[in-house]
């Protein structure tokens, strides 16, 4: 059996994204059912802001990038806001020559990246 790719909590107005395994394609038939759920979750909550953690891998490519940015732009016509948490030295590269470290903070724990929200 295959675990999911992402572990979701919310907290209120808040959904926490804990990537599982790195994500080579969200097209992916397992993948593409848990990105479905992570979305049906964070629809059915009402949320207004996520936050991507990184604890459990320390890497990622396009396809994160690419998830990260499709619920940033769900999230930021209600003034919601994206921060990222415990990335890896590797991680804050590719998010620094991105830049997408200009519009997400990069937070060192989820409870910075909780307070970088709650601005």
């Amino acid at each position: 059996m295959i675990d999911s790719a992402f572990e979701t909590t919310i907290d209120e107005s808040t959904i926490v994204v804990i990537p599982t395994r790195n994500i080579t394609s969200l097209a992916e038939n397992d993948v593409k059912a848990d990105w479905d759920e992570v979305l049906q979750s964070m629809n059915e909550a009402g949320v207004r802001h996520v936050i991507f953690d990184f604890e459990k891998i320390s890497y990622f490519g396009s396809s994160m990038l690419e998830a990260m940015l499709y619920l940033w732009k769900q999230i930021r016509p209600q003034d919601g806001k994206l921060a990222v948490c415990n990335v890896s030295k590797t991680a804050k590269e590719i998010l620094r020559l991105s830049k997408f470290d200009t519009i997400w903070p990069v937070c060192g724990t989820r409870e910075d990246a909780q307070h970088e929200v709650d601005k």
